[in-house]
């Protein structure tokens, strides 16, 4: 069965688009829209874990006037593109079944493997979806295979390791399995990062520090800079470019791009980290690969404003 997704476009057009399809004003696009406020490479179509997404790349999207970085397709939903070309969803066909990482035992986590899973090996929660630079591990889906990288291992490709379907693997002394599971039974599986009581979180917000409280009675407590990016996301509560916000965090006058970057990222690595040791959930600052960056809240995450 062919993955796709059938959009009916502003200008009247019906396109069918499969994963890694992108949608932009160059070109080499898939689905080409050629007006100068659409992105030569503004959205990409994508397959993560049983679900279709469209994602933001280097253009806007929004659903019902609400900013958005991804969006699960799903028919009859209307998707607008820079606040004036809508699309909107006809059909999504996806496959019965589904490539997926699930803990040893398989009874608590499990997710789909076509994006990019993370492996954090005795965390509350060991199996997340996307790219973590903290994570022990991470599998993903390339040209037809999927593979496994270790973080201790070297950027080469040559090291990396294939899996296949009834796989197991080991990465920080807990055991893993790479599984083909039915794509129906996956959807109705909470994830690990959103459905499972021990990560629903509370934040305090007190801008020089912000207190973290699982569900579970763990708990962090964050301060300084870490605290400060927190507290700024929370109030400007959209996605944002990420040296947007180092402005607001430390003067950049006078430091080089490569500067102001390196900062940036050892910032997010000391935040992962931290709420990594405290088995609280290490994304909820979440940076894109398009340069943006938000706070990822869950459906029952509270915040509590004290600045």
């Amino acid at each position: 069965m062919q993955i796709h997704v059938t959009l009916l476009l502003d200008d009247g057009r019906r396109e069918s688009l499969g994963p890694g399809a992108v949608i932009g004003r160059m070109v080499q696009s898939t689905l080409r829209i050629d007006d100068p406020r659409i992105s030569e490479a503004h959205a990409l179509v994508s397959l993560r874990g049983a679900e279709l997404k469209l994602l933001s790349l280097r253009g806007r999207l929004s659903v019902d006037g609400k900013p958005k970085t991804e969006v699960t397709l799903t028919p009859g939903l209307r998707i607008t593109l820079a606040g004036f070309f809508r699309l909107t969803i006809e059909t999504v066909a996806l496959p019965d079944d589904i490539l997926a990482v699930s803990t040893q035992d398989g009874a608590d986590e499990i997710v789909g493997a076509h994006g990019v899973v993370a492996l954090f090996p005795g965390s509350a929660s060991v199996l997340r979806s996307g790219y973590d630079p903290a994570a022990a591990a991470h599998v993903w889906t390339r040209a037809g295979e999927s593979v496994l990288r270790r973080a201790t291992d070297p950027e080469a490709t040559a090291i990396d390791q294939r899996l296949t379907p009834g796989d197991t693997f080991e990465v920080g002394g807990a055991l893993f399995r790479f599984v083909r599971v039915s794509r129906r039974a996956l959807e109705a599986r909470p994830t690990s990062d959103r459905g499972r009581d021990e990560t629903r979180l509370k934040l305090v917000l007190r801008f020089d520090s912000v207190h973290i409280f699982g569900a579970d009675g763990r708990s962090a407590v964050i301060d300084g800079i870490a605290a400060r990016l927190i507290c700024e996301l929370h109030e400007i509560g959209a996605p944002i470019g990420w040296f947007e916000v180092s402005r607001l965090l430390w003067p950049t006058d006078g430091l080089t791009p490569t500067v102001v970057r390196q900062r940036w990222d050892q910032l997010l690595t000391r935040l992962r980290m931290r709420l990594r040791e405290a088995g609280l959930r290490s994304d909820l600052v979440r940076p894109s690969q398009r340069g943006l960056v938000e706070l990822q809240l869950g459906p029952e995450d509270q915040i509590v404003d004290e600045t």
